[in-house]
């Protein structure tokens, strides 16, 4: 499905963004993985064109405006097309009431606002062109209320909400040819991750392949919608859930994102 397709991933030099960057080259499409860190980039590369497939590197700061457009620029003019666009680039860190505002201004930057801006170019760009399809990447801190996510969990909410407002407008003025995927992933079962897990720090890590396979699923159209959760559900294991989406909320049923079904992905997996 993906064959000959070009596909940008940012932050793509590891964790999820390079799982799928992975997946999508095995699949046959040309990767251009997005950045901050060189030495991370080119061994992403590496690994993906030591397993054959076909992908490049570009270094940029998403948090600097123009830095990513202009690489969607280049990538457009030089392969005359862009497919697949995975919105992915950010940054987790704790935050509570005791944190300096200033850091949490910069996880706002990092995980709303950054790949808010990004979103917004794309869709103003290839509005009413070729087909384009973008996953973002939020997190089951969007609809999760956790401890240490005055930043990030309030960002990735924020970011949610962008989604739907630029749906609506594409909606709105008849565009189609742009197609928006959510993905809500709980944290990927890195060994810290799991230490951070026991202490209670963090909740349903699950693992990357988990998340790579429900994002190439969503990017298939092999879901019952756009929007997919991926992680650990006690005593149900991994399990990806899906939603539909609500625009028509009323003061009465005020839910904008709605259960639709679940399906079990490892019964048997335990952090």
């Amino acid at each position: 499905m993906f064959k000959n397709q070009i596909a940008i991933i940012t932050g793509g030099s590891s964790g999820i963004g390079k799982g799928i960057a992975e997946r999508l080259s095995s699949l046959g499409a040309k990767v251009i993985l997005v950045a901050r860190t060189e030495d991370k980039l080119l061994k992403a590369v590496e690994d993906i064109r030591s397993s054959g497939g076909n992908a490049e590197y570009r270094i940029a700061d998403a948090t600097h405006p123009g830095d990513v457009e202009k690489i969607i620029d280049e990538v457009y003019i030089n392969e005359k097309r862009l497919d697949i666009f995975v919105n992915n680039a950010g940054v987790f860190k704790f935050s509570d009431i005791n944190t300096d505002f200033k850091e949490v201004e910069e996880i706002m930057e990092n995980d709303m606002m950054a790949p808010g801006r990004i979103l917004q170019y794309i869709s103003q760009k290839f509005s009413g062109k070729e087909k384009i399809k973008i996953l973002n990447t939020l997190s089951h801190a969007t609809f999760r209320i956790m401890t240490g996510n005055i930043g990030y969990g309030s960002a990735k909410e924020a970011l949610f909400r962008m989604t739907l407002q630029v749906e609506l407008d594409l909606k709105e003025k008849k565009v189609k040819n742009i197609e928006l995927y959510r993905l809500y992933p709980s944290s990927v079962a890195t060994s810290q991750l799991l230490d951070l897990y026991k202490k209670g720090v963090v909740e349903a890590p699950t693992t990357l392949e988990s998340v790579v396979n429900v994002a190439i699923d969503l990017l298939s159209d092999k879901t019952p919608s756009r929007d997919a959760f991926v992680g650990y559900v006690a005593d149900k294991g991994i399990l990806a859930a899906y939603y539909t989406i609500n625009f028509n909320t009323t003061y009465n049923n005020p839910h904008v994102l709605n259960f639709l079904s679940e399906k079990i992905i490892d019964p048997k997996y335990t952090p």
